[in-house]
């Protein structure tokens, strides 16, 4: 980040947070931020989004770029910054990290998804007030097909197929 380094992270998190809470879009009705609609608006180059965050001198200056005397939205450098793990504290967004840390870590996911309906879904995954019955709609999310890999990728070590499975598949296959 270029500018944040007068005002601490959490402070900077908490007035860009704040700001962003301004426009009814991006929360929901308990007015939780929802980083995915930020987001949104942000690939989209969002006239409503952009004159909000060049509202603010210092998220001006670190998410935009003065190029002969005009500033431009560096998108890329806001959309990293907001989907950092630590920009939103509560525990829900902490524990959607963790398990997307270990998931990313050690599954492959099903990317099979379609898009209009993840919002409407957000507010059905937070209605659902056990921890366990989250975990378990999290891991329905997970490739159905984990336990399949290619041939071809047998070799790739992401995959972590044992030597038994190697030698097993080669012989079925006649390798």
């Amino acid at each position: 980040m270029k500018d944040t380094t007068s005002m601490s992270k959490q402070n900077f998190n908490e007035k860009l947070i704040a700001l962003l809470k301004t426009n009814p879009d991006f929360t929901d009705e308990s007015d939780e931020l929802l980083p995915a609609a930020v987001k949104d608006h942000a690939w989209k180059l969002d006239h409503n989004l952009i004159r909000l965050l060049l509202s603010d001198p210092q998220i001006k200056s670190t998410f935009f770029d003065k190029i002969d005397g005009h500033w431009v939205f560096n998108h890329n450098t806001f959309i990293d910054y907001i989907s950092a793990k630590n920009f939103l504290a509560n525990s829900y967004t902490q524990f959607r990290n963790k398990i997307g840390l270990n998931i990313a870590e050690n599954f492959f996911l099903n990317w099979y998804v379609n898009a209009e309906t993840t919002y409407e879904a957000i507010e059905d995954f937070k209605a659902i007030d056990d921890l366990e019955a989250q975990k378990h709609c999290l891991v329905e999310l997970l490739d159905k097909n984990q336990l399949y890999v290619n041939l071809s990728e047998i070799e790739d070590a992401d995959f972590a197929v044992s030597a038994e499975d190697k030698a097993l598949n080669k012989m079925f296959y006649g390798e």
